[in-house]
């Protein structure tokens, strides 16, 4: 693989990796946003209100309320961190029912309020799941990108006399010390001042 292909997936792994923070980034702003308004449709006002219409499986319900001389229309039954139903509610055409607005926003209203503390949480884990993985890939592109490989550096750093070993670093002093001592076990100073080295005059040798 040359270098251009290399580059070309490595940057193809950071987009990758930037998409999936992002991603979760996103999951928790929504889940937090989508949090705070059903707790706080708990204490939205009732007003009356009529069902419109209702797909034959009862997921998709479509209601209209009036406030104060406007008139509106919406389909949210509950906000998607709240509860799932307990109750089995049936929304039947024609049928008046009691829709929850927001006192800032007329136009914004469920029928159904209140949120699970449960999918909250739930879905703050996986978005910071998400934000981990993605975090964790970029930073080693980045190691990658910069020579900064910890298995290769620990590796080379296990191998006896690789640049670092502290008993390399040691060695030279050692070997020297022990040189001195088999010079000075050779050598043999005399009271005449002669130096002679020690075997010199042993049988076999040379004068």
């Amino acid at each position: 693989m040359t270098d251009r292909e290399e580059l070309k997936g490595t940057l193809g792994a950071f987009i990758l990796f930037g998409l999936v923070v992002l991603c979760g980034v996103f999951a928790a702003y929504a889940a937090v946003e989508d949090y705070a308004r059903a707790r706080a449709s708990l204490s939205w006002r009732a007003v009356d209100g009529v069902v419109l219409s209702r797909e034959s499986e009862g997921a998709q319900v479509r209601y209209a309320w009036f406030d104060g001389a406007e008139s509106h229309t919406g389909a949210r039954v509950r906000f998607w961190t709240g509860a799932a139903p307990g109750g089995g509610k049936v929304y039947q055409p024609g049928h008046p029912i009691k829709v929850h607005v927001s006192p800032d926003d007329g136009s914004l209203a469920v029928l159904e309020p209140g949120g699970s503390s449960v999918l909250f949480a739930g879905v703050l884990g996986f978005a910071a799941f998400l934000v981990f993985i993605g975090l964790a890939g970029i930073i080693r592109l980045t190691m990658l990108l910069d020579g900064l490989q910890p298995a290769r550096h620990e590796a080379s750093a296990s191998i006896p006399g690789a640049e670092g070993d502290p008993l390399v670093e040691a060695r030279p002093g050692e070997f020297d010390l022990v040189e001195r001592r088999g010079v000075r076990d050779r050598r043999r100073e005399y009271p005449g001042g002669g130096v002679f080295e020690r075997g010199a005059l042993e049988p076999g040798n040379g004068v």
